[in-house]
């Protein structure tokens, strides 16, 4: 549904407030029954949902409420690398052509707050492969082993393929994997995939004319020459960055191939395809101006740009090109009416003059890397037809291990796993979706964040500092009210501290560090800046808890009371030429 002008804003001004206003009261009711937590002490807490298979019998057969026999849906997950919230025409690109997959969420549903899992390559794949956030994964940094792969996977590790294939799916990884080297316990051949077919070490993946791809453990080599750069002064990633002296077989074509012919392979049964591509992710270790790997400039090739951005809007169309063929090849295999097809990027863009030179992140403050929302913050398109309604806009906070519950729940797959991630399905169906019970976190790049309700908070425990936004009212994070907000940033400290878990490798907070903050710096900022910091509070106590939770509730009306005073209509944020990229 799209909205325009001060219609668009009012319309949406009045829904938020009516919406938050329900929140509020719904948060602050009691609970029925006596000893019964209130909503919000469920509401932000880690969660370790059930999903409900609703008429899936014991026959393994998928029943509707009316009885009706049905298949289960196909799965197509297709994952952007590095592609940023306003790099399609959908999310407000001006610039770069994408009408494939602005076909494909005006067709469908498009989501303007879905959070990648990270803001970075293998923990943001961890996140959605295994349903946890980044405070739970065993797999939170890009760190490199010492023979040059990535941290892996443990063999054993829940993942979303696994259920899929213990359930009768036929389950296919096409593209970069970055959780397990070949040989590894992380291979994707142990963790749920039936056929494999790509480049299993993501540092590999930054060459788009490879050496070798992989195939069901088996190389398969190419008509390419590559240089590989070993030396520490030539590259971060010993022995592996490359990039490649004659260039015959662009690997990204090779993967779109290998998709169509695993859709055209499988009409006959339940099929998982999960399709985490390249593009438009740069190789950092090419010459300086052949960074964006692409046969040629396309459609591009007349604009008045530089060679190198016109590659990079090339690439950036290629992906679109592949949605489309992908899409494509569903149609013509019949089986659009039962294929859940989902489209969305592992983190943002980064910050190359040529991505800040298209906006990739559009309206949103930072890069890839970081734990501002231009780094997690990423498109997600949603089709189903005759069950997703077309042209559908979706506000709702909804991150990457959510994808976990909600295709399981959608397959009719049963699991009981302790997971974080919360099932969207309803959302999906047009049905009521019901309140969220949890609260958004991230840990990465020295830092931790966490989103519940308005509220976004990061710390930093190195530098002993701390950051609060409102997201509704600036969702761009220019405007700092930390030291305005002194109990909301406790409260999602607390409530970050309580999610966290210790992970060897990956140390965050002070008391995890080889050198702590000192006590010094510690009690400096907390007299001439008031913040603090998780580390230097009590152990949490059950009354201590009910607290700060009930903070988040009365500081979040205090600023609806506030704005209602000043008559604040600060939801419509983007101006309307660029409606497409609206966050609302």
């Amino acid at each position: 549904m799209s909205f325009s002008g001060q219609n668009r804003a009012a319309s949406l001004l009045s829904a938020a407030t009516i919406v938050i206003v329900i929140g509020a009261v719904w948060l602050l009711a009691p609970s029925a029954g006596a000893g019964k937590e209130n909503l919000f002490d469920r509401l932000l807490v880690g969660s370790s949902p059930e999903v409900q298979a609703h008429g899936f019998g014991d026959d393994g057969i998928l029943r509707q409420p009316n009885g009706e026999v049905t298949r289960p849906p196909n799965v197509i997950l297709i994952v952007a690398d590095d592609l940023g919230y306003g790099t399609l025409g959908s999310y407000g690109q001006r610039l770069i052509e994408t009408p494939q997959t602005d076909k494909l969420a005006r067709a469908g549903m498009r989501f303007s707050s879905f959070y990648s899992g990270a803001p970075s390559c293998s923990p943001s794949r961890a996140a959605l492969m295994t349903g946890m956030h980044t405070g739970h994964t065993r797999i939170r940094g890009n760190q490199q082993l010492e023979d040059g792969g990535q941290v892996p996977l443990r063999r054993g590790a829940i993942t979303l393929a696994g259920f899929l294939k213990g359930a009768g799916y036929e389950t296919a990884m096409i593209g970069k994997w970055g959780l397990g080297d070949a040989g590894s316990e992380g291979d994707p051949s142990l963790h749920g995939f039936d056929h494999v077919f790509g480049y299993l070490n993501q540092v590999l993946a930054h060459n788009s004319y490879p050496e070798f791809l992989w195939r069901n453990g088996e190389k398969v080599h190419l008509e390419n020459e590559v240089v590989y750069l070993t030396s520490p002064a030539e590259t971060q990633f010993p022995g592996l960055g490359s990039y490649s002296t004659r260039k015959s077989d662009f690997a990204p074509e090779l993967l779109v191939q290998e998709a169509e012919s695993f859709i055209g392979d499988n009409t006959g049964n339940p099929f998982f395809l999960y399709f985490p591509t390249t593009a438009p992710h740069p190789n950092g270790e090419a010459p300086e101006g052949e960074k964006f790997e692409v046969p040629s400039a396309g459609i591009y090739e007349s604009k008045d740009w530089p060679e190198a951005y016109k590659r990079y809007a090339a690439l950036v169309s290629h992906f679109d090109e592949t949605v489309g063929r992908i899409v494509s090849a569903v149609e013509t295999a019949g089986i659009a009416g039962h294929t859940i097809i989902l489209v969305t990027s592992d983190n943002g863009a980064g910050k190359t003059a040529i991505e800040q030179f298209f906006g990739a992140n559009g309206p949103l403050r930072g890069s890839k890397f970081s734990l501002y929302e231009g780094a997690i913050r990423v498109p997600l398109i949603a089709y189903w037809p005759d069950r997703i309604a077309p042209g559908t806009e979706v506000s709702a906070p909804v991150a990457a291990w959510d994808l976990f519950p909600t295709i399981l729940e959608a397959a009719g797959v049963p699991h009981r796993a302790s997971i974080d991630g919360v099932s969207f399905l309803p959302t999906l169906r047009g049905e009521t979706q019901a309140a969220r019970r949890n609260f958004l976190h991230w840990e990465g790049s020295g830092a931790l964040a966490a989103v519940a309700g308005r509220w976004k908070a990061i710390l930093y425990p190195g530098e002993f500092s701390a950051e609060l936004y409102d997201l509704i009212a600036d969702p761009s994070e220019k405007e700092n009210v930390a030291s305005e907000y002194p109990a909301v940033l406790h409260a999602l400290g607390m409530a970050m501290r309580e999610s966290h878990r210790e992970q060897k490798g990956f140390p965050i907070l002070p008391s995890e560090m080889p050198s702590r903050v000192s006590l010094r710096k510690r009690l400096k900022l907390i007299f001439d800046q008031g913040v603090f910091f998780p580390e230097v509070w009590p152990p949490a106590t059950e009354s201590s808890t009910r607290a700060w939770r009930q903070i988040l509730i009365d500081e979040s009306i205090g600023r609806m009371q506030i704005e209602r005073h000043r008559g604040d209509a600060k939801l419509a944020r983007i101006p309307p030429e660029q409606e497409g990229a609206s966050i609302h």
